[in-house]
């Protein structure tokens, strides 16, 4: 009888012995199962997210390259093409301006004078509209080149009459001949006073170091 005690007690020492190891165990095995979650996924997100969120963060951080290019302020050579188109752009005005300009130089040292004229047949009323007839004109260039420049003139012919509108006087073509050579200009209005008109004359073909017209 004591040996079968012994056996009993024996028997249920072993069991609870196998208890405690199967409940290590248990607890072993939740903790090893929380340690491998913290290092992976959160409870209740699965892999797919995770993926899908690496992909969104991927995908914003590719498309961040592309606005800063778009936004990226114009480099040197880009500034230095857009000045000079500036630079070499010709400001309004300036071609006519500049023919003008070329037109005087053109006469600049031509022979040339002026001179105050009256006469009864020249016809302008106070509004400086009228003509003044070729031979006005010749008469007193005549007087002009001969009393005023010492010229032996044998006569002067002005194509025709010089038609005045608003005062401005229309080019007429004079020739004045002396006894040597025949002088071939122009005449234009250039001015007025009361019942005078003042004229220029000019030799476009004569330089004025050849023909000294300053006296």
């Amino acid at each position: 009888m004591r040996v079968r005690s012994i056996v009993r007690s024996t028997s249920t020492s072993a069991r609870s012995t196998a208890a405690v190891v199967r409940s290590t165990a248990a607890v072993v095995g939740i903790a090893t199962a929380f340690a491998l979650g913290g290092c992976g996924s959160l409870p209740g997100q699965s892999s797919g997210e995770d993926a899908s969120d690496a992909r969104a963060d991927g995908s914003e951080t590719a498309a961040n390259p592309a606005t800063e290019a778009a936004t990226a302020p114009p480099t040197a050579g880009a500034e230095a093409e857009g000045t000079e188109a500036t630079e070499t752009g010709e400001p309004e005005g300036t071609s006519t301006s500049a023919s003008a300009s070329d037109t005087d130089d053109l006469w600049a040292d031509k022979a040339k004078t002026r001179s105050w004229a009256s006469d009864d047949a020249i016809k302008v009323d106070e509004n400086g509209n009228g003509t003044i007839p070729a031979a006005s004109l010749e008469a007193d260039l005549v007087d002009l080149f001969t009393n005023k420049f010492g010229l032996k003139i044998k006569e002067t012919k002005c194509d025709d009459d010089m038609t005045v509108d608003n005062w401005e006087g229309f080019l007429v073509s004079c020739d004045v001949i002396a006894e040597d050579t025949t002088y071939f200009g122009t005449v234009e209005l250039v001015d007025h006073r009361d019942d005078m008109i003042q004229y220029e004359v000019m030799f476009p073909g004569i330089d004025e170091k050849d023909l000294d017209l300053k006296g």
